[in-house]
């Protein structure tokens, strides 16, 4: 049935093939029968120019897959797929690999299938140097990866577990002796405890997400004292939405000297233990998200303990002359997301990087203010309020300041303006003379209409 020459008209065979699937997919996996049926799908991809007919074909195979659900207890069964699989070329193989991946849920008239380890460790290419398994399976038994292919994972220097996934302190401490080369490790929305973190001090990591998951203070204290390495590498630490208190970001803050991101909202700043006021860290990127005075507290702490800031992001109600003061004082300050501001009380050019007139003396004009470096400007759903050369003016972002822009001496290389109500064809054609202008998106809240 499946064992048909490949001088078959192809049409026929993947149609012959698909129903197959649908009829008996258990005949697929006799080891025989299976293997050719990737031989002949392979041809199929590789005969024809028919794009709708090279997608059948790779639908196939991935259904074939997903279709096997390699047991847990059964390593022959997944060495005997794996090494049918290996006689294929590594493009097949990677692609396949991939695709499955990017589509990893496949669905009938009565079960879901997912992607499974056994599936993994089938597919996986040696010594890759990432492995991200961006989907749900709260079943997915990271221990037999281990198992079957370890020795393939030694290279591995990116990693990321399916979400809901279980990672036990027991698999932690082994994947810590199998993974030597790991320095990013994502572990978003998985089932993790605070006792795992002492294994993961042993590793060299740059990057460790725990966002999404429980733990907490304890799990901190554990990664603060645990060996030496983490330490002595850790610059991106995510804790957004996980039970670390104030007190578990201090503890970081005081331990972790490298790290630059946290990954949550810093309001964290103000609540900072007194004794730590006066300290400084090497945070590089902030986030907000409350209230006009809170946001202006928390600036004035950072100005002086996070002066290597980098990048900020403000999503707030109201903004103020003195945020755009205190946003000033950040010397190292090249990237700027302004979201979702009903009311901007300052002029649009102080926000920027030039000069206002130094002898105004309108409310709300702000002298001397300037950012040098800046070099991505972002502003997102900013209503109609703008103070524009110390008057005010509800036009928003208009001709005008376009034309202001590209008169000026900045860096400027991405700009993003989200909801423009006033700039018409003349201002968009100025930002395009805008020198070193290399990524510019604007999206209109109406139509634009080009005039001849």
């Amino acid at each position: 049935m499946l064992c048909r020459k490949v001088a078959t008209p192809h049409k026929r065979l993947a149609s012959e093939l698909s129903q197959s699937i649908e009829e008996d997919y258990d005949f697929l996996f006799s080891s025989r029968n299976y293997f050719n049926a990737f031989i002949l799908m392979k041809s199929v991809q590789k005969k024809t120019h028919n794009m709708s007919l090279r997608t059948q074909a790779g639908e196939c195979l991935r259904m074939m897959l997903l279709k096997w659900q390699p047991s847990t207890d059964n390593f022959v069964d997944i060495m005997l797929v794996s090494n049918y699989l290996q006689q294929f070329t590594t493009k097949l193989r990677y692609k396949l690999f991939n695709y499955l991946l990017v589509h990893p849920h496949y669905c009938d008239a009565e079960t879901l299938y997912t992607v499974q380890a056994g599936h993994v460790a089938a597919l996986i290419i040696d010594s890759p140097e990432q492995l991200l398994l961006k989907f749900e399976n709260r079943i997915f038994e990271f221990q037999l990866l281990l198992d079957i292919c370890g020795c393939k994972l030694k290279d591995i220097e990116w990693l990321q577990l399916p979400y809901y996934s279980k990672l036990s302190d027991d698999i932690c401490a082994r994947m810590c002796r199998l993974l030597p080369n790991l320095n990013k490790l994502i572990l978003f929305a998985v089932d993790v405890s605070d006792g795992a973190m002492t294994y993961l001090t042993a590793f060299h990591l740059e990057l460790l997400d725990l966002s999404s998951t429980t733990i907490s203070d304890e799990g901190i204290n554990n990664l603060c004292f645990g060996k030496p390495n983490i330490k002595r590498t850790l610059r991106i630490l995510n804790i957004e939405d996980t039970n670390v208190s104030i007190f578990g970001c201090a503890e970081i803050l005081k331990y972790m000297p490298l790290i630059e991101d946290l990954g949550v909202y810093s309001s964290w700043l103000t609540a900072l233990p007194v004794g730590m006021m006066n300290l400084v860290f090497n945070i590089q990127k902030l986030s907000f998200n409350t209230s006009c005075d809170k946001v202006e507290d928390a600036l004035e702490i950072a100005v002086n303990t996070c002066s290597n800031v980098s990048a900020i992001d403000i999503t707030i109600n109201r903004f103020s002359a003195r945020i755009v003061r205190l946003l000033a004082q950040f010397q190292r300050l090249t990237t700027l997301n302004i979201n979702d501001c009903a009311f901007l009380l300052c002029d649009l050019k102080s926000i920027k990087w030039w000069h206002h007139d130094k002898n105004s003396d309108l409310a709300n004009c702000i002298t001397q203010t300037t950012f040098p470096s800046l070099k991505e400007l972002s502003l997102r759903d900013v209503d109609n309020v703008w103070f524009k050369t110390g008057r005010f003016n509800s036009d928003g972002f208009d001709d005008d300041i376009a034309a202001e822009l590209t008169n000026t001496d900045s860096e400027l290389e991405q700009l993003c303006i989200i909801n423009c109500n006033e700039l018409r064809p003349v201002g968009v054609n100025e930002l395009m003379n805008i020198k070193s202008l290399t990524d510019c998106t604007i999206h209109f809240k109406k139509a634009l209409r080009y005039s001849s």
